[in-house]
């Protein structure tokens, strides 16, 4: 058995430590998806017609026949168009939206109360809706839905709610007979009355149990999986009250613990949160919010981007209520949005107006389904920890990109988007890897013989355009998403020969695929490529090749989409030299590399394979630095701990220390910890053309953010090969200030400004030769000296100090200046 990927809700580096006041959404803006008040059950939110914009399903009937409805977003918060989702009325509670036929778009799984058949509808991928197949019997008198792997071969099944009355009955688990097909031979798992029924690994064992909560007054039960155990005879535990009346049981780690703790709603007794010990057992209930006020909807997400699960609550005749957690999962800050009108019967979130920040549609019976967007002071886009480093010249969050510049942007794992403003190539794309981690807790890892597919919602929220798509190697991690990015976008694939049969099983024409073997050399007009033949790691305490994993043989020809995860092979490993708006970018999609490939390239940035593997290699960090030249710019690749949005300090630890090695072995690079989705821009390498008097090779630089105090000097000049840099003193960039601190700070920020005019220039602290330093005060030597020597710890340049009765800028104790040569490209 395994648990179903769950809705990303947060795409950043988030890091849980202290406790403080959570930023609080406000739902003040509301759209009325309908003008009409009729029995509407629930909302879904997905990318339907693959535009890349969120759509929403309405189902819409519950015990009244009505037909439900699909609304198709704009990207801007308002409704494109509308259709009905088939042409019956339906006694609707639940539209799941889960790719069921393994083709990259999602399909719905409508729940409909007795007499109504139960249906699939598939998708075309443009979001038009046939029913493919119906489940389970027409007499269940079925409530909601529920959609997850539960056998382990890689298709997703359907779990039946059933609520029965006066007479017995059984919840059901339908399995996909494949290619979305389903049947009336599903199996009976359960007794319990119940409108809706929870999947989550409630033991650690990485198997998916089923919380059955008791609807009408009974004993809720909690199912465990097991390896190997048959679904009709599942053990059984008591959960919660012996005479509970929940509506609707959710499951999240709240307080951070690691264990799946319990959100449930009971028209008797409110909101309650059952704390989970890890073990199947859990605390005594604590309530949460008003008693007094009746609950029917409930939904966790997280609601403000802080890493921590939120949740939202439906009402009867009363507002809706988020509920935004302090990061302790003890005390939740309530935010009312909305009127009283009628019964909040379901709730979906998802950032419909692409905002950066999530939005709420409520289905209601007897008031019309709206839409509440949200504000704050917050963003999505923006990560709630970034350990990068800053630079005035390479900042982690960028600007708008100029003409000239370089945006790279970090899509996770290896993933790359690498854009000069008119072409985009991407590097290794894998935003499936996000569907795992969610406020609920992380998903089971797809199993080496199962499916596993594209999470296209992902992909198409955050792969707007890609020309280009360059794989390092063919393993699931990097090759898994370009095949589908590939036929959305008709970008054309470069990779090994395993890549490229990896993107024809998903249909992807040859005439969108570049075979490489190594040592190519290729112009496609606005950028080039060097394919370099490179060596995959250590993986497995150095037996990578004969670890059992057969993972690092070839991908044949001849395979059809959805691939197991072990079908996706190695095929061989390449990194590549990128060169781009006048910049040279090495990438590298793992951690191990051929010295005597990389010997003589100079990039001025490097995308470095960073993740602890790189300790099995002698010297990996100093080897790479120097064959590379030392390049200007340093950055960590594939060392996020594949997508967790709380990585184990062991992971944050060892970033540190790759950090460090970069610091030790080329003092003059700068290393950036990249961020999710957001940019680095490498600004303009020349700002101004070649000055007539000095030549055609000769070029002014003057980098932003630095500019002269007065126009008779340069902030910099390139000749050639040679770059003189003017006297720099502590001033922040972007004003003319000096730096508070005294002489340490200021020659600090010196030698930093320094270093953002050398990497404008195409140099690195590296090539230095020789430099002069004028002080204030000559009892600051020492000072200086302490700093300065953090900047060339190894063969310092040639250097003389001397001492001046003051400076242009009376606030500056410290100026420098220095020349450099820049090595042979």
């Amino acid at each position: 058995m395994t648990s179903l990927p769950l809705r990303l809700v947060a795409l950043g580096v988030m890091l849980l430590g202290a406790t403080s006041a959570p930023a609080l959404p406000s739902y003040n803006r509301v759209l009325l998806l309908e003008t009409t008040s009729e029995t509407s059950a629930n909302a879904s939110f997905g990318d339907l017609d693959g535009d890349g914009h969120l759509d929403i399903v309405l189902a819409k009937g519950r015990h009244w026949p009505l037909v439900n409805r699909v609304l198709f977003g704009d990207g801007k918060g308002g409704i494109r168009r509308s259709a009905d989702l088939g042409v019956a009325s339906d006694k609707s509670y639940s539209g799941r939206l889960a790719d069921l036929d393994g083709d990259g778009d999602l399909d719905v799984v409508i729940s409909n109360d007795a007499p109504s058949e139960k249906l699939v509808y598939l998708n075309d991928g443009k979001g038009r809706f046939t029913v493919g197949s119906t489940y389970g019997r027409p007499e269940w008198p079925m409530r909601n839905a529920t959609v997850a792997d539960m056998n382990g071969d890689g298709r997703l099944d359907i779990i039946a709610a059933n609520r029965y009355g006066r007479t017995s009955g059984s919840n059901y688990i339908c399995l996909n007979r494949g290619n979305g097909q389903f049947d009336a031979d599903c199996t009976p798992f359960s007794p319990v009355p119940a409108t809706t029924i929870t999947t989550a690994d409630f033991n650690g064992d990485g198997i998916a149990d089923l919380l059955v909560p008791h609807r009408n007054g009974g004993q809720s039960q909690l199912y465990l999986g097991a390896k190997g155990a048959s679904l009709s005879t599942l053990r059984a535990v008591p959960f919660g009250p012996a005479d509970a009346r929940i509506r609707v049981a959710e499951a999240a780690d709240v307080d951070g613990d690691g264990a799946m703790d319990v959100i449930a709603i009971d028209e008797a007794k409110g909101v309650s949160i059952y704390r989970g010990k890890g073990d199947a057992t859990f605390a005594a209930p604590r309530s949460v919010g008003d008693a007094s006020v009746v609950p029917y909807a409930l939904t966790v997400d997280d609601l403000n981007c802080d890493g921590r699960a939120d949740f939202v609550v439906g009402n009867v005749e009363a507002p809706s209520t988020a509920h935004v957690n302090d990061g302790t999962g003890r005390t939740f800050t309530q935010v009312s949005f909305g009127d009283k009108q009628g019964s909040a019967y379901g709730i979906a979130i998802g950032d419909f107006n692409e905002d950066a920040r999530p939005d709420i549609a409520v289905a209601r019976s007897e008031a019309p389904n709206a839409l509440y967007f949200g504000a704050g002071a917050f963003s999505c886009a923006t990560p709630a920890a970034a350990p990068a480093a800053a630079s005035p010249a390479i900042p982690s969050a960028s600007p708008a990109q100029q003409p000239g510049d370089l945006r790279l942007t970090y899509l996770g794992n290896a993933g790359w988007e690498i854009t000069d403003g008119r072409t985009v190539v991407l590097v290794d794309p894998f935003l499936t890897q996000f569907a795992r981690w969610t406020p609920r807790g992380p998903a089971r890892e797809v199993a080496p013989d199962s499916l596993y597919r594209p999470d296209t919602a992902l992909i198409n929220r955050h792969v707007k355009r890609a020309d280009y798509i360059i794989i390092t190697h063919g393993h699931s991690d990097h090759a898994l998403d370009a095949g589908v990015i590939s036929r959305r976008t008709g970008a054309v694939i470069v990779g090994h020969e395993t890549t490229a049969n990896l993107a024809r099983a998903y249909a992807v024409p040859d005439s969108n695929l570049i075979t490489v073997r190594g040592g190519e050399d290729y112009d496609f007009d606005t950028f080039s490529l060097r394919v370099i033949p490179s060596i995959h790691s250590a993986l497995d305490d150095k037996r990578y090749f004969n670890n059992g994993r057969g993972i690092a043989g070839v991908a044949p020809r001849g395979q059809r989409a959805p691939l197991r995860r072990r079908d996706y092979q190695e095929g061989g490993s390449f990194a590549y030299l990128l060169r781009m708006a006048g910049h040279e970018v090495v990438i590298m999609g793992s951690m191990n590399f051929l010295e005597r490939e990389m010997e003589g390239l100079r990039p001025d940035i490097a995308l470095v394979g960073a993740n602890s593997q790189r300790l099995e290699i002698h010297d990996f960090t100093g080897r790479l630095m120097r064959a590379l030249g030392y390049p200007a710019l340093v950055v960590a690749s594939h060392a996020d701990s594949y997508g967790n949005p709380n990585p184990p300090a062991a992971v944050v630890a060892d970033r540190q220390r790759f950090v460090e090695e970069v610091n030790a072995a080329s003092p003059g690079s700068r290393v950036i910890l990249p961020t999710w989705f957001e940019p680095i821009v490498v600004p303009a390498r020349a700002a101004t053309p070649a000055v007539a008097s000095g030549g055609r090779d000769r070029r002014r630089i003057d980098p932003p953010g630095l500019a002269p105090l007065v126009p008779a000097y340069s902030v910099a000049i390139r000749d050639g090969d040679l770059v003189f840099v003017s006297g720099m003193t502590g001033v922040k960039p972007g004003t003319q200030e000096i730096v508070e601190g005294g002489v340490s700070v200021q020659t600090r920020q010196t030698l930093e400004n320094i270093r953002t005019s050398l990497t404008a220039a195409g140099a690195t602290m590296a090539d230095v030769g020789e430099c002069t330093v004028f002080l204030v005060d000559m009892a600051d030597y020492a000072a200086m000296n302490a700093e300065y020597i953090k900047f060339f710890p190894v063969d310092p340049p040639s250097r003389a100090t001397l001492a001046v009765t003051s400076l242009p800028r009376p606030a500056a104790r410290v100026e420098i200046k220095c020349s450099a040569r820049v090595r042979g490209r």
